[in-house]
């Protein structure tokens, strides 16, 4: 059981004409038993393993309009999890995993042609925190995260 809200804003002509502000936020609740393998609906299951009970993820990009065909974006985006009780496969119980709160910014350039379409991206995630999480961790990155992208589209 659970929910999910979700909402975007826009600001056209942010600072000056040639720009947009864009700002997404999404707060997640959940809780409940995991009924897999149990005969009935409202039996006791095993609590949920790997999903925090709220988590909520906030992000905000300002975009620049070059020219018709060439534009560039800054932004940084906060992700933050609550603390959940995570258990083990086998009977000896679980562990405690606590909150914890991750950073991220990234930076891209691109072009939009009428036949073609390229965009150079530089995304940075976590970049507070270097600690590696195992896996089946929440933590959407095992330490710091450094992608560059070159994405070509040709239609």
């Amino acid at each position: 059981m659970g929910g999910e809200l979700a909402w975007q804003l826009r600001y056209n002509n942010f600072f000056r004409p040639q720009n947009v502000l864009r700002i997404n936020s999404t707060f997640v609740y959940t809780q409940g038993d995991d009924l897999t393998g149990n005969s009935g609906w409202f039996k006791n299951g095993n609590p949920l393993r790997y999903i925090p009970p709220f988590n909520t993820k906030h992000d905000i990009k300002l975009q620049n309009t070059l020219s018709a065909s060439f534009s560039w974006y800054v932004g940084g985006d906060v992700k933050y999890y609550t603390g959940q009780h995570r258990y083990a496969l086998s009977s000896e119980g679980g562990y405690f995993m606590p909150a914890y709160c991750l950073f991220g910014a990234s930076a891209g350039f691109s072009y939009k042609g009428s036949a073609k379409k390229w965009e150079l991206k530089l995304k940075a995630d976590n970049l507070t925190d270097n600690k590696y999480y195992a896996f089946e961790s929440i933590v959407y990155s095992m330490g710091r995260n450094f992608k560059i992208m070159l994405i070509l589209s040709y239609l």
